[in-house]
C-alpha cells in the first residue's frame, strides 16, 4: 500500500513546476533531478510523511485519522458485571441456619434454591431480597421447619416443589406471579397455600396427598398450561380460583372436604374434567365453560359421587369432546345444559337419587350411547334437537312417562336413526 500512495504523490510530484538547484529545495522524499523536485520511489518513502497508511483500505483512508480496530475506543459496551453480592452463580443450597444468613443479600439465583436446613433451632427461614430464580425453588423432606418466607420472590424460571416437609405449616410468596414450569405441594404439613399475585402457571399444579391443607387461595391465577390436580386432601375446605379462564390439561378434583368450588372464570379445558368422591360440596359453579376435551385424547367429563351438590352451574357448555357423565349427585334436581349441542362419546346420567328434570335443548348428536337410567325422581325428559346416538338406553327411571321418552325416540327416527333402544322399567309403557 505504501507503494501506492507513493505512486499517487510521485505523479502529483511529477506535475509540479517547482525548479530547484539542489535537494534541500525539494520536499522530503524528492530528489532534484534536471533543475525540478522528482519524488523517489525507495524504501525510504513508503512511510509518506510520516503517517501510518491501513492496507485493507486501498491507501484511501488515512489511519493517522482512524481509530485503531483493535484499540478499547469504548464502541461496545462492556458485559455488565455480575455482582456477587446480589446475584449468586449456579445452584444455591441451604443446609444450615449460615447459609441462609449467607444468602441475605441476594437478588437472582441462576440456578435452584434447594431448602435443606432442617434444626430445631431455626424453625422459621426467610430470604428477604430474593426476586427472581432462574431454575427452581426445592423444599423437600423439611422435618423441623415450620415456615419460608419468600416476600420479594416474583418470578421463578422452572418449577415450585413443595413435598415431605411434615413440620412445614406457611409458605409466604406474597409477589410471585410466574412459575414456568411446576407448582407442586405433596405430603406436606402446610395449612394453607396461599399466592396472591399468581397469575401463570406454565406447566401443571399438583395439590397431593396433604392432609393439613385446609385452604387453596390463587385468587389472580388465570392460566394453567398443564393440569390441575387437587387430590387427597382430606382437609381442604376452602378453593378460591376465581380468575382461571384456561386449563390447557386435565382438571381433577377428587377426595377433599370442599364445600363450594368457583370456577366461574374457565372457558376452556383442553382435557379431562373430573369433580368426584367429594362429600360435602354443596355447589359447583362452571358457568363460563363453553368446550372440554378438545386438545386430548379420550377426554371426559365425569361429576360423580357428590352426595350433597345442589346447585350445578353450567349453561355456557356447548361441546364436550369425550364422555359425559353424571352420576350419583343425588341433591340435584335439576340437569340444565341449554346451549350444549355435542357429545364426543357416550353420555350417561345415571343414579341421581331426586334429580327431577334433564333439559337438554340444544343437543343434536351424542357419538356414543344416551344412557339415562337408575334416577328414581325422573320425570321431565327435553331433548328437542337430537338427531343422532348410537343407543338409546332409558331404563329404570321409576318416574319417567312413556310420553317423555316417546317424544325423545320420535326425534329421533324423525332424522332417519335406525339404532337399538332399550325403554324398559320406567313409569309405564303406554302414553294417553
Amino acid at each position: 500500500m505504501g507503494v501506492l500512495l507513493a505512486v499517487g504523490l510521485a505523479s502529483t510530484g511529477c506535475m509540479r513546476s517547482e525548479q530547484c538547484a539542489s535537494i534541500q529545495d525539494c520536499f522530503r522524499g524528492e530528489v532534484c533531478q534536471a533543475g525540478v523536485c522528482v519524488a523517489t520511489l525507495g524504501p525510504e518513502d513508503t512511510d509518506v510523511d510520516e503517517r501510518d497508511v491501513d492496507e485493507s483500505d486501498g491507501g484511501l483512508i488515512d489511519d493517522a485519522d482512524t481509530p485503531d480496530a483493535d484499540a478499547d475506543d469504548g464502541g461496545e459496551e462492556p458485559d455488565t458485571p455480575i455482582d456477587p453480592d446480589t446475584i449468586y452463580q449456579g445452584a444455591l443450597v441451604l443446609e444450615s441456619p449460615a447459609d441462609v444468613d449467607a444468602a441475605q443479600s441476594y437478588r437472582e439465583v441462576t440456578g435452584d434454591v434447594i431448602f435443606r436446613v432442617n434444626v430445631a433451632e431455626s424453625p422459621a427461614l426467610e430470604l428477604p431480597l430474593l426476586e427472581r430464580v432462574h431454575g427452581s425453588v426445592q423444599i423437600d423432606t423439611l422435618s423441623q421447619t415450620s415456615s419460608i418466607s419468600l416476600p420479594s420472590l416474583e418470578q421463578i424460571d422452572a418449577s415450585l416443589s413443595i413435598r415431605s416437609n411434615s413440620a412445614l405449616r406457611s409458605i409466604n410468596a406474597p409477589v410471585l406471579r410466574l412459575v414456568q414450569q411446576d407448582l407442586e405441594v405433596i405430603a406436606s404439613g402446610a395449612e394453607s397455600l396461599y399466592l396472591p399475585k399468581l397469575a401463570q402457571v406454565q406447566g401443571t399444579v399438583r395439590l397431593m396427598n396433604n392432609a393439613e391443607l385446609a385452604s387453596l387461595n390463587l385468587p389472580l391465577l388465570e392460566s394453567i398450561a398443564g393440569d390441575f390436580i387437587a387430590l387427597s386432601s382430606s382437609s381442604l375446605t376452602g378453593v378460591t380460583l376465581s380468575s382461571l379462564h384456561r386449563v390447557g390439561g386435565s382438571v381433577q378434583v377428587m377426595q377433599a372436604e370442599i364445600q363450594r368450588l368457583d370456577l366461574s372464570a374457565l372457558v376452556e379445558v383442553g382435557g379431562a374434567l373430573s369433580i368426584q368422591m367429594l362429600p360435602e360440596l354443596t355447589s359447583l359453579a362452571l358457568s363460563a365453560l363453553q368446550t372440554q376435551g378438545e386438545h386430548a385424547p379420550g377426554p371426559h367429563l365425569f361429576l360423580s359421587a357428590l352426595p350433597k351438590l345442589h346447585t350445578l352451574e353450567m349453561a355456557a357448555l356447548e361441546e364436550v369432546h369425550g364422555k359425559l357423565m353424571i352420576s350419583d349427585v343425588d341433591a340435584l334436581t335439576g340437569l340444565n345444559l341449554p346451549v350444549l349441542i355435542r357429545v364426543g362419546g357416550e353420555m350417561s346420567v345415571v343414579s341421581n337419587d331426586v334429580l327431577a328434570s334433564v333439559t337438554l335443548t340444544a343437543l343434536e348428536e351424542v357419538v356414543g350411547n344416551l344412557v339415562l337410567s337408575g334416577n328414581p325422581m325422573l320425570s321431565t325428559l327435553t331433548l328437542p334437537a337430537i338427531t343422532s346416538v348410537q343407543e338409546l338406553n332409558i331404563t329404570a327411571n321409576e318416574s319417567l312417562s312413556w310420553c317423555e321418552i316417546e317424544a325423545v325416540v320420535a326425534s329421533l327416527r324423525g332424522a332417519g336413526w335406525q339404532g337399538v333402544a332399550s325403554l324398559s322399567g320406567n313409569l309405564s309403557n303406554t302414553c294417553p
